[in-house]
């Protein structure tokens, strides 16, 4: 079984527990009796050969048994939990937790809905709108900000779009004013993008870095051809070979981290799997900043 890194680690008294299939686990059909095994609690995600789809299927087909070593992987994957385990309540629980601490503030921005890229499943269409945050908005969203700030302990802020780089004035003005004051009042600060990564040069990058943008989060949905036909600029012209040297460039000088995030659906699923080799091969991994997930929300309305 192929393991990402960052899946959580088991409790110390595991070896006494009974274990059972994790409703959380979306499991997607590969060719060569291999399945593609994602959990969308832990997030996650590995290839299951026809050895591992077979233990998988005698555990739903049993409910519930003593935990052995042969499971180790699959519940440091989250894919099998602890019997006793009641999935949803933990979750509602951990939901509400975060929904209702005081002392943290999370905060997602998107400076411009304008977008350089004609991907045809995106929610916005093709004709996005070009408007970006003029003046009186930064103001206003500054204001904002530093007024729900006020006795927060931590503060996370996503910038998302459209394609945030499109307005990178905006995310410059806005993270200074955030960071200055979260750094003058004793505020834990962290920052975090979505973003296609046409634009994420070097320069673009160091300033991001300024702005505390630990992680950016890109798309890239398989091999080049396949890629280039579902995420290419709105002028037809593809976009792979550039997002590539882009995060080689800009994890090469530690500057940020990465996570791809692949859309997998049934008219791309061997070659998303293929780009693990690719970015294998162009050495990027979890040693320099990069991780992989996979999206199969458009698989799954499919199956179900």
């Amino acid at each position: 079984m192929s393991m990402p890194d960052g899946s959580f680690r088991t409790s110390t008294d595991q070896e006494a527990m009974n274990i059972k299939a994790s409703r959380y686990t979306i499991l997607v059909p590969l060719k060569g009796e291999r399945h593609l095994a994602y959990n969308t609690v832990s997030q996650s995600f590995s290839v299951w050969d026809a050895q591992d789809f077979a233990l998988w299927n005698d555990l739903e087909t049993t409910g519930s048994i003593p935990f052995s070593a042969i499971w180790r992987g699959f519940v440091q994957g989250g894919y099998v939990v602890n019997a006793a385990a009641e999935e949803i309540d933990t979750v509602r629980d951990n939901y509400n937790r975060a929904r209702h601490n005081d002392g943290h503030m999370m905060m997602t921005i998107a400076p411009t809905l304008s977008c350089n890229f004609g991907c045809h499943y995106c929610f916005q269409g093709v004709d996005k709108p070009l408007t970006r945050m003029t003046p009186k908005v930064r103001e206003a969203t500054k204001a904002y900000l530093l007024r729900e700030l006020e006795g927060r302990k931590s503060f996370h802020l996503t910038w998302y779009g459209g394609e945030p780089l499109m307005d990178m004035d905006s995310i410059w003005e806005v993270s200074a004013a955030a960071i200055e004051y979260c750094d003058t009042h004793g505020i834990k600060y962290s920052s975090m993008m979505i973003s296609n990564g046409y634009k994420m040069t070097v320069p673009v990058a160091e300033k991001l870095k300024a702005a505390r943008v630990a992680k950016v989060q890109i798309t890239i949905d398989g091999d080049e051809a396949t890629h280039d036909s579902r995420r290419h600029l709105t002028s037809g012209r593809g976009t792979f070979q550039k997002i590539i040297d882009n995060i080689k460039a800009v994890t090469e000088r530690k500057l940020l981290k990465v996570s791809v995030r692949v859309n997998i659906d049934g008219q791309n699923e061997a070659e998303a799997v293929a780009l693990l080799q690719i970015l294998q091969e162009a050495g990027l991994g979890v040693k320099n900043g990069v991780t992989v997930y996979f999206d199969t929300k458009s698989i799954c309305r499919d199956m179900f």
